[in-house]
């Protein structure tokens, strides 16, 4: 989508919203899925054109998230969220990788570092029967980075090929559970937390 085409949707949406919503309450507005840091002049056009009439949001796989683009989100206050779903390569890359078939989990890694000590960030962790053992130990990997929120949430079935890597409901459940005493421990320990959705 053009800056062009991306500045007057968000006009008409910005004027809608004007029209439904309390003043001086700001619309979220996210940009997210097929990374949207591939039309970052657009995005980050809009975001300028628009940054006091919407809190915006971007959510990435981290590898286009280099130094320029971290100054530029965090100016503007624009909430960064990544995607990662392990806690070693083999497992994320199981589910994520680049449209090229490369690793995209150092990459994320490297994105979190930059982010360390912006309060405005996330990372999600899309949970499969794959990577439900493991989710205490994202939580320890969130936690080691100073992740401010991470979500773990559990996979849709939008696409055929989810259905065979669905996690049982109770397995889900437990899996979770454990990843938030977890999350709580390490507060106890640390006094740092890390909210878990």
């Amino acid at each position: 989508m053009s800056a062009t085409k991306l500045i007057a949707s968000l006009s008409k949406l910005r004027d809608y919203f004007r029209s439904v919503m309390p003043a001086g309450r700001k619309p979220r507005a996210i940009f997210h899925g097929a990374e949207p840091l591939m039309n970052k002049a657009a995005v980050f056009a809009a975001i300028d054109t628009f940054v006091d009439d919407f809190a915006f949001g971007l959510q990435t796989n981290g590898t286009l998230l280099d130094d320029e683009a971290v100054e530029f989100l965090t100016s503007r206050n624009v909430s960064i969220g990544l995607s990662l779903d392990g806690p070693v390569a083999g497992m994320t890359d199981a589910t994520r990788q680049t449209w090229g078939g490369k690793s995209v989990h150092d990459k994320v890694l490297t994105a979190m570092e930059k982010l360390r000590g912006y309060g405005s960030w996330s990372v999600i962790t899309t949970c499969t029967t794959e990577n439900l053992p493991y989710l205490t130990q994202m939580v320890e990997l969130f936690h080691a980075h100073e992740v401010p929120t991470c979500m773990l949430n559990t996979l849709r079935c939008t696409l055929p090929g989810a259905r065979g890597v669905k996690p049982a409901d109770g397995d889900m459940a437990k899996a979770f559970f454990a990843a938030l005493d977890r999350a709580h421990a390490l507060y106890q320990q640390t006094g740092r937390k890390l909210l878990v959705a």
